[in-house]
Formats: C-alpha cells, sequence, structure tokens
C-alpha cells in the first residue's frame, strides 16, 4: 500500500478543513486494488468538500452545475481535458475549474497522479453530469 506524502500546505488545508483535526500520511493512502480512480472524503459541510483523489487511469469528461472545483496536483503527471483545452497537469499546480465546464484526467506518469479536490458548495455527486468525449 502507498502513502501520501504530506506537504505543509495539506496538512494546514487539512487543519482547516477539519477543524483543527490534522490528518496525517496514514489517513491519505492509496490502495493497490485496480480501480482507475480511488476518492478519500478529507472533509464535508454545507460550504464545501475536500477529497483525496488517486488517479492510475482517468476520469471521464464530466461537469458539475452547482459546482467549483479547485484542484492542486500533489504528485505525479497528467493530461487534463479543461473545456476545450488540453493541458499537461504536474506536481505543484493549482486548478480552478469553473461550474458548468467539462473537464477531464488522465494519467500519464508510471505513479499514481494524486490530487486535493476542494469542491464548493458541499459535493454530493447530484449534480455531476458525465459527457461523451469529443472525437480527436
Amino acid at each position: 500500500m502507498k502513502r501520501v506524502a504530506l506537504t505543509p500546505t495539506l496538512v494546514l488545508l487539512a487543519a482547516l478543513a477539519h477543524g483543527q483535526r490534522v490528518v496525517t500520511a496514514a489517513d491519505c493512502t492509496c490502495a493497490s486494488d485496480g480501480r482507475a480512480v480511488q476518492s478519500v472524503p478529507l472533509h464535508s459541510d454545507s460550504l464545501a468538500s475536500s477529497f483525496l483523489l488517486c488517479i492510475t487511469g482517468e476520469v471521464p469528461l464530466h461537469l458539475h452545475r452547482a459546482h467549483t472545483e479547485h484542484v492542486s496536483v500533489l504528485d505525479g503527471e497528467g493530461l487534463m481535458t479543461l473545456g476545450d483545452t488540453v493541458l499537461t497537469v504536474r506536481t505543484g499546480q493549482v486548478l480552478t475549474i469553473p461550474k458548468g465546464t467539462p473537464h477531464a484526467v488522465k494519467r500519464t506518469g508510471t505513479a499514481p497522479l494524486k490530487v486535493l479536490s476542494v469542491q464548493a458548495p458541499q459535493f454530493d455527486g447530484t449534480d455531476r453530469v458525465f459527457l461523451e468525449a469529443p472525437k480527436r
């Protein structure tokens, strides 16, 4: 089982999101069970939800009708579709995905792509709409 190395930024965000509860590396693991995407909930309330995502495959094209999503790339590399643009995402980058923006990501490196996803308001999955990927 692989563990996420927590950076000071992630510890700070986790502490703030959890009302001063600090999330440790033991709380943020990526299982080796073959799933393309693993989601570890870190916090959720009526204002926002935060997740650690471990991506070993790809997240299919989708949009959120009611959420803005902020993604911080903690480790790895991938190709992200963001609207009509395809860009390479790497460790250290932060992206804002406005509500209604089609987006997807595919891991391109050898290690899992690990991201912190913060969505506002609270995410319950009901506003996620999967889309057909355009032919390229």
